[in-house]
């Protein structure tokens, strides 16, 4: 008797999850996230766009990193200026899809403080949180 077992294929990976911003400085930010749910193969990386809000993603710089890396700092952030970045999973067959984020940030007028604010999806949704710096400094 011939037995039919499906085989298991590798695919694209889920999104990773929890895609936050963990840590926040005057001209930086730290992401992170966690594990997808279902690999659907090897991981072997994950990869970080981030780019000026103004632009396309495709215009954006793109980080390799490590299958067990799990959080990226985003530097060189300017006053005024909205930038979106997303994460993905990569197995053999390619990256998975993705997970996105918008940061916003302000300057006051005197140039004493700079606001970031931090939305899930678009610049059109209410922020998830946003942080006043006095007097910023550059990020650590």
């Amino acid at each position: 008797m011939n037995m039919c077992i499906p085989s298991l294929l590798p695919t694209v990976p889920d999104a990773p999850r929890s895609f936050t911003v963990s840590e926040i400085y005057a001209d930086a930010l730290r992401v992170s996230w966690d594990r997808p749910l279902r690999l659907n193969g090897v991981l072997i990386a994950y990869l970080v766009t981030h780019w000026r809000n103004d632009t396309l993603p495709s215009n954006g710089q793109t980080t390799r990193l490590s299958n067990t890396t799990l959080s990226h700092t985003v530097t060189g952030l300017r006053a005024n200026t909205a930038y979106g970045d997303k994460i993905s999973a990569e197995t053999r067959v390619g990256p998975g899809t993705s997970k996105n984020l918008v940061a916003t940030t302000t300057q006051s007028p005197g140039k004493t403080a700079v606001l970031l604010c931090v939305n899930q999806y678009s610049l059109s949704t209410d922020p998830l949180f946003c942080h006043e710096f006095v007097n910023p400094s550059h990020g650590k």
